[in-house]
Formats: C-alpha cells, structure tokens, sequence
C-alpha cells in the first residue's frame, strides 16, 4: 500500500514522509522506530521496496501471518490455489538440497530485496513455499529462488 497510518496522528502517511520523520532502519538491525498502521485494520506495517527500480517511492506492507486483513487476503486468494501443472519431485528434493547448502547467500539476497526480513519470517517464508510446493517447478533454477520467496511475503 502506498499510505498507511501516522503512529501518532490520524493521518495518512507514504513511505517517503515516514522516512523523513522517523529516518531509515539502522544498520543494526534494531528498529525502534514507532510503526506505522495498516488503514484498515489497524495493524502494524513496515515500509519496503525504497531502492527498487519498480518503486522509487517504496509501499507499505503487512508483516506476514499476522491475522487477517482485507488488503492482504484480495491479493493471495488469487493465487493461493495453484500448484505446479507437471510437478518434479526429484527436481525439488535436488533444488532443496541446494537451497539448504547456499542458504545463507539466499538469506542475504531475500534481505536486499525485502529490507527488514527477520529471521523468523525467512523461516516462514520457506514454510509457505513448501505449503505451495514451489519447489517442484520444473523449470525453476536456484538463483530464481530469492526473487519467488519474496513473491510469498
């Protein structure tokens, strides 16, 4: 989303106002700037996409699996029920082993791209790729893997 709520005041706020306000997210890791809120239901969100070429202006979104909003749910019902037409499973146990050995410079990938990712919500990002059998697209190469988990966010 491109507004979301100030943390202190009743009003819409972008991304580029937030950071002007608050300042970037430190190097350290550790935020502690206050969060801005989703519109509609009123939950946190962060900033994301600030140094991307598809979104100078950066958006807002929901953190993952933090309970329902209307926004978060219009955009996952459309694809939440495809599956790969012709799945590979020797090629997923393959493309797991390879992710597994590389993980770390997956990590830091997924990390450019999605500034912010926690730990955590790596974790669940391959918990969803799993639960959409991602792995057993047959033409899927390992250097896409960064680009499609954080397609999942």
């Amino acid at each position: 989303m491109q507004q979301a709520l100030h943390p202190y005041k009743n009003i819409l706020i972008s991304v580029v106002q937030y950071i002007q306000e608050f300042g970037n997210k430190p190097l350290n890791g550790i935020d502690n700037r206050p969060k801005c809120r989703c519109l509609l239901c009123k939950q946190e969100v962060f900033e994301k996409h600030m140094s991307t070429v598809s979104s100078s202006q950066g958006n807002f979104s929901h953190y993952p699996n933090r309970g329902y909003c209307p926004i978060k749910s219009q955009s996952v019902v459309s694809y939440s029920h495809c599956v790969p037409a012709i799945p590979n499973k020797q090629r997923a146990l393959w493309l797991k082993q390879q992710f597994r050995k590389n993980w770390r410079q997956h990590y830091k990938q997924i990390n450019h791209l999605a500034k912010n990712l926690k730990p955590i919500e790596f974790i669940q990002l391959l918990t969803i790729a799993n639960q959409q059998r991602i792995w057993e697209y047959d033409q899927l190469q390992e250097y896409q893997l960064p680009y499609v988990l954080v397609t999942l966010a």
